[in-house]
């Protein structure tokens, strides 16, 4: 549990026809990415990022995730796609001028400083819980040529903040490659 011993971890699996299902494809994946990982103690340009993205998992450090995704493929045209993603992440505390006042390591650009302790506990600091739930239909019209609809929610729970967002997306595209 000390700040130097930097830790991700990912397990998953992805199933085609899984219980005999036919036409249909499972996948669960978990991610866990400890405090203070991906971040550098003496210069943030120094990270593991490109152009302030991490170069990992797509979560922040002091993170997990879930990610449980189910196709069913009714026939060779059409696809529709159940996906929910859950992540709970730790995030650091600034007070009311935006000042550090707690690091955890739940920031990429933030890594350990001297005056932090050297212990670190998982998830600590400020919770931030996201939940996101998706449904997508795929057509192919004609040869490299989609059809792509989606409806997607977002729940955003800042325990910092007492703040819970919550978000509603429709779209649709027609989308091709060659």
């Amino acid at each position: 549990n000390r700040f130097y011993n930097k830790n991700a971890y990912q397990l998953g699996f992805f199933l085609t026809d899984p219980l005999l299902f036919h036409n249909t494809n499972l996948m669960v994946e978990w991610t866990r990415v400890d405090p203070f990982v991906f971040s550098h103690d003496y210069s943030i340009e120094d990270n593991y990022t490109s152009y302030g993205a991490p170069l990992g998992p797509r979560i922040a450090p002091n993170s997990e995730s879930w990610f449980i995704r189910g196709d069913l493929l009714p026939s060779r045209d059409l696809t529709l796609s159940l996906r929910f993603f859950s992540e709970q992440h730790g995030d650091n505390v600034y007070d009311a001028s935006g000042n550090l006042i707690l690091n955890v390591g739940g920031d990429i650009e933030q890594g350990h400083r001297a005056t932090d302790p050297i212990g670190v506990v998982f998830l600590n600091g400020h919770i931030v819980k996201t939940q996101q739930i998706q449904l997508l239909i795929t057509y192919e019209i004609a040869y490299q040529l989609w059809l792509d609809g989606w409806l997607e929610y977002d729940r955003i729970d800042n325990g910092g903040t007492n703040a819970v967002t919550h978000n509603s997306t429709l779209g649709a595209r027609l989308r091709t490659e060659f």
